[in-house]
């Protein structure tokens, strides 16, 4: 479970400054501009009312924090923010009325968005229930957003009444749990996306007054730390801790483990190359190997993926001091056992190890083994300048061998990551195009 499960609201009256969008979703513009357009879809776009409601549900990795910065407020009646706690009625639900919970926290709902914008077209698609709970039945996020649910339900139908009265209930308790407030200009509201609902009343705009909101999105991972740079440049440098920047071995690894919403995607484009005879890229699939151990040593795979692993990341950069932490086995499956995630650095593992002792050497034994078996299944090549290697980062494990640099000769990588989310929809883009 996140550290954002203990968000609740609070709003601040800063200097202004740009708010910078972050994390691993790429929303397509870094601020948005909520106010009254013409000739919009988007009903956050319209004065009336907006019906409460979280961010971006078709994203698999939304990002975890809303930040509205109120510049122009409505001097009309209306224009007012409607907020909730969406877990505390959840949670409520489970206790109350356990059957309506069971259905919302396990029916599967198409959460959809397509369209045009500035960045071109999208077709976005994420699968989930409204109350998504983790593998220990504890609540992770929430999907609530009307216009965004599909109108294809792919249920049986003798589910679809009890459903949407279940569904019915969660709107009506959100409603009666909801606060109203009015931000005034200079106020931010923050809030967040995995826990809360958001609606705002209609207001009225006048030709003197048209009420203007710009919005952000960070990531919980983000605001406990900073996800730092939009590139990132892999050469070797002097007075460096992180191995990545020398031109000793690089350990095969998962970029980014102390992120509860790391990067899926990872680009690494060659501008200089080596001439040495190192600096050949290591990657291996790490999924393969554990559904290997998982047939062949299942206690090992037990002991990988029940285990909980302090990953960190401290130090400072151009951005300032962070101190990131997630807390999650190597091996992470979803509620089915199916594999989710691949959490591997051994620089970014915790020297601190709360474990029972008697379980300490069978897991570093465990550990010992996956490392082996990825070390077996690794393929070694030499990307040349213009290539850019691009590989999962949820699923792969990379590395490098050791080179030198020369006067003339110094390798030179930049780096970059992209979410499954912005891929997929862009293939879907691109599909679509393809059948027309």
């Amino acid at each position: 479970m996140s550290e954002a499960d203990d968000t609740s609201v609070n709003t601040t009256s800063p200097e202004h400054r740009r708010i910078r969008s972050g994390g691993c979703v790429r929303v397509r513009d870094e601020e948005f501009v909520v106010a009254n357009k013409e000739n919009t879809t988007n009903v956050a776009y319209l004065s009336t009312p907006l019906q409460m409601h979280t961010d971006l549900p078709y994203y698999d990795y939304k990002p975890g924090c809303n930040l509205l910065h109120c510049l122009v407020q409505s001097t009309s009646t209306g224009g007012q923010n409607l907020i909730a706690d969406a877990f505390w009625v959840a949670d409520h639900m489970r206790r109350e009325h356990p059957e309506d919970f069971r259905l919302l926290s396990e029916t599967l709902v198409n959460w959809t968005d397509v369209g045009v914008d500035e960045g071109g077209e999208f077709h976005s698609i994420y699968r989930a229930p409204v109350i998504c709970l983790d593998r220990e039945g504890k609540l992770e996020r929430i999907n609530h957003s009307v216009p965004q649910r599909d109108s294809f339900f792919n249920v049986p139908l003798d589910k679809v009444e009890p459903w949407y009265r279940a569904m019915a209930r969660f709107v009506q308790l959100l409603h009666q749990e909801a606060v109203e407030f009015k931000t005034m200009p200079g106020d931010i509201l923050t809030f967040s996306n995995i826990r809360m609902v958001h609606g705002r009343t209609g207001y009225t705009d006048t030709e003197g007054n048209m009420r203007h909101i710009v919005g952000a999105y960070l990531d919980w991972d983000e605001i406990y730390s900073r996800l730092r740079v939009e590139e990132f440049v892999v050469a070797n440098k002097e007075n460096t801790t992180n191995v990545a920047y020398l031109s000793t071995p690089l350990q095969m690894h998962t970029d980014l483990p102390y992120y509860d919403y790391k990067p899926g995607c990872n680009l690494l484009h060659c501008l200089v190359q080596s001439t040495s005879t190192g600096g050949q890229n290591l990657i291996a699939d790490a999924f393969w190997v554990a559904d290997h151990m998982r047939r062949e040593h299942p206690e090992d795979f037990r002991l990988l993926s029940e285990t909980l692993v302090n990953w960190t990341d401290v130090g400072v950069d151009e951005g300032g001091e962070f101190h990131s932490i997630y807390r999650a086995p190597v091996i992470c499956l979803d509620r089915e056992g199916k594999l989710e995630r691949i959490n591997h650095s051994v620089p970014q593992r915790d020297s601190f190890f709360n474990v029972p002792l008697d379980k300490v050497e069978p897991w570093y034994r465990a550990m010992a083994r996956f490392v082996q078996l990825l070390h077996q299944e690794a393929v070694e090549f030499k990307t040349m300048p213009g290539d850019i290697l691009t590989f999962s980062n949820i699923r792969m494990v990379h590395g490098r061998t050791g080179y030198t640099d020369t006067e003339g000769n110094m390798r030179h990588i930049v780096g970059a990551y992209l979410d499954w989310d912005e891929i997929y929809s862009r293939l879907r883009v691109l599909k679509g195009k393809k059948l027309e």
